[in-house]
């Protein structure tokens, strides 16, 4: 463990006057919540990975708080704490696609990050004084695993870019005969799964981060055409690449991992198609889909289901509050419109990627049939369909439960089978 004792700057001493830094690793800290952890003082050649704080004010409290990374998108004029931060879960709404601070310790550091332009790796640095700080990002493939984590490996380029996208190691891809490598950093915390890809390096001299996420998009062309990098630790290696020389083949690690389809808005990972469709059909999921959080808004939301609006009439004195259906400044009604075109474009995005459900799926075939046949229909050729008790049931107490078997007769071999169901009714 690295005790922080003698900051070598003035700013980072009246920084540590309100809270108390510390750089650790897995060996000497414990994990007890989301970003809570308790140290555990031991002899070791400490890795420094995570960067520990704790006001001044709680040195009663075993607990220390993880700071994580600061957000590069958006940039807001101050930080504040997450109304929906739990110690125990994280953010319950945006969860790890949170841009918010998660406590007083995290939003003064990364006020401080901000202020002075610091990269973590070189705010580590001021507080190792035994290593040279400087502008310099990692340089070695061991310095971008100490700065990001995680690990790093080949996979399969063609299945992370079908739909729905795939984590397949290319020495156990069975669907393409000579699979593209594809180098992927992989950062698992608990159940969640953080993939980015790192692409080949772009022929362009000057090399940044993509701008669409400053304006709450997704890139569509990630991969593909756009020569902008899409994640810090893809221009980190970039960067060592094109300064350090880094060969790409250090950077792959033991242990790799195959974890089959991946949904990259809720970071996790399914073994089976049938898995994957019952993460897309969950509530967590479609919450997420519709969510616009990739940036910091600074207005009411729109009203649900309207693509068009008005100015309020009387703003001032709005009996409506909150739950007013018309905007209460022109700016509000300009974000609004923005608001709703950055969510057709992020929802056409996610579309392409295959991360809509079976059943939106369905009801978007059904709305954008132009012939006569049916999408939904109680027969179909060929299939035959048995039930074990009357389809129909009545009850008259809650909670109430009632089981169909089904049998199906096929002439020709089918693809699946799959129940659609109206959230929140029970009717099916």
């Amino acid at each position: 463990m690295v005790l922080v004792s003698r900051p070598e700057e003035g700013s980072l001493a009246r920084l540590q006057e309100e809270v108390e830094l510390r750089l650790a690793c897995t060996s000497c800290c414990r994990k007890k919540y989301v970003v809570t952890y308790t140290l555990v003082p031991c002899p070791h050649p400490c890795g420094a990975q995570l960067l520990l704080a704790r006001s001044r004010g709680a040195r009663a409290r075993e607990e220390w708080y993880e700071v994580r990374r600061l957000p590069v998108f958006p940039l807001p004029a101050r930080y504040e704490v997450c109304w929906h931060y739990r110690p125990r879960s994280g953010c319950t709404r945006h969860q790890q696609n949170c841009t918010f601070s998660w406590n007083e310790e995290e939003k003064l550091v990364w006020s401080f990050e901000r202020k002075h332009k610091l990269e973590r790796s070189q705010l580590r640095a001021l507080l190792q004084p035994t290593q040279p700080s400087g502008p310099c990002a990692p340089s070695s493939w061991q310095g971008i695993l100490n700065e990001y984590g995680g690990q790093f490996q080949e996979v399969c380029e063609q299945c992370f870019y079908q739909s729905p996208p795939m984590v397949t190691l290319t020495s156990l891809c069975q669907s393409h005969p000579r699979p593209v490598p594809l180098l992927m950093h992989i950062l698992i915390d608990e159940s969640k799964k953080q993939c980015h890809p790192i692409h080949p390096m772009p022929g362009c001299p000057h090399i940044c981060l993509c701008s669409q996420a400053s304006r709450g998009l997704m890139c569509g062309a990630v991969g593909r055409q756009c020569p902008k990098a899409h994640s810090e630790v893809e221009l980190a290696v970039w960067r060592a690449e094109q300064d350090a020389g880094l060969t790409r083949g250090q950077l792959v690690g033991q242990g790799a991992i195959n974890m089959g389809f991946y949904c990259r808005l809720c970071r996790v990972s399914a073994p089976s198609q049938e898995s994957f469709e019952m993460h897309c059909a969950s509530l967590e999921h479609g919450r997420m889909m519709a969510s616009d959080s990739l940036t910091v808004w600074n207005y009411r939301a729109p009203p649900l289901g309207k693509v068009s609006f008005t100015l309020c009439n009387s703003p001032q004195d709005c009996m409506f509050g909150d739950g007013c259906q018309g905007a209460h400044s022109p700016e509000e009604l300009q974000e609004w419109m923005v608001r709703v075109r950055v969510g057709r474009w992020n929802m056409q995005v996610l579309q392409q990627e295959g991360l809509q459900s079976y059943q939106e799926r369905l009801l978007q075939e059904y709305q954008l049939s132009g012939c006569d046949c049916s999408v939904l229909s109680e027969e179909v050729e060929g299939v035959n369909v048995s039930y074990d008790s009357p389809r129909s049931a009545h009850g008259q107490q809650k909670p109430t439960k009632k089981q169909w078997q089904l049998t199906l007769r096929t002439k020709v071999m089918g693809k699946g089978v799959a129940g659609l169901g109206c959230r929140g009714l029970i009717s099916f």
